[in-house]
């Protein structure tokens, strides 16, 4: 079998998605031995889902932050700014513990109407390590989208640059 992009060079591998053969330089492509066509309809998904945590954790948390600084800060509560700075921190974070307190503890429906007290417990449990963790997984989360991004920009560029296999 034959390179699919390079007819007259024989394949060293197969496309891990859908098996075209490829040739050594194919391969050394990427980390995987993927095509081009392949590789780009994983950026993609891998880009949706960039998108989707944009929408469901990242725009949720500004927003909190910025309730919570204003609450803090106008109520005259707490006049100091850097209080209101770490207590907007702490509730923007409620979002990223509060995913990761569903992969621990397991995700429950709750109704206040039928709840017994393990109900309750669980929810206080899950309410209060949701503070606890979002405020170390917020800044590991965006660090590690932030880096999925540039990883799929390289992506992107490895497939435009290489006008043969296009």
């Amino acid at each position: 079998m034959n390179c699919f992009y390079h007819p007259d060079s024989p394949s060293v591998a197969a496309c891990i998605d859908c098996g075209k053969g490829l040739c050594q330089p194919c391969t050394a492509k990427f980390s995987i031995a993927i095509c081009n066509d392949c590789n780009a309809k994983r950026n993609q998904k891998d880009k949706v889902t960039m998108i989707n945590i944009l929408l469901k954790k990242i725009l949720p948390s500004i927003v909190l932050f910025i309730v919570a600084f204003l609450f803090m800060h106008k109520t005259g509560s707490y006049s100091n700014i850097y209080v209101s700075i770490i207590f907007g921190y702490i509730v923007m974070s409620i979002p990223w513990g509060w995913s990761r307190t569903g992969d621990m503890l397991g995700r429950r429906r709750f109704s206040f109407l039928r709840s017994g007290f393990l109900d309750w417990c669980h929810w206080s449990l899950r309410i209060s390590l949701s503070f606890l963790l979002g405020f170390v997984f917020f800044p590991l989360e965006v660090i590690k989208l932030i880096r999925a991004a540039k990883d799929s920009k390289k992506i992107d560029e490895a497939i435009e640059r290489d006008p043969v296999n296009n």
